[in-house]
């Protein structure tokens, strides 16, 4: 599974934290979009992806572009 930042209406250089929901897990932070390598064709991830500036802050932003 794949996304870019470019996808969610971001810049495409832009830094982003990525946590696993469902696992608990911090994913880390990935420049220009994220590769989940352990998700299978029939499985589903469910992520919080987070601009890396907004970390700092507390803030966080939506992944669905225009909201």
């Amino acid at each position: 599974m794949n996304v870019s930042w470019a996808e969610l209406g971001w810049e495409a250089g832009a830094r982003a934290a990525v946590r696993d929901i469902w696992a608990h897990e911090d994913r880390g932070v990935f420049s220009g979009g994220y590769t989940a390598v352990d998700i299978s064709c029939r499985d589903v991830a469910f992520l919080r992806i987070s601009m890396a500036a907004s970390v700092a802050n507390g803030t966080r932003h939506s992944v669905v572009p225009g909201k």
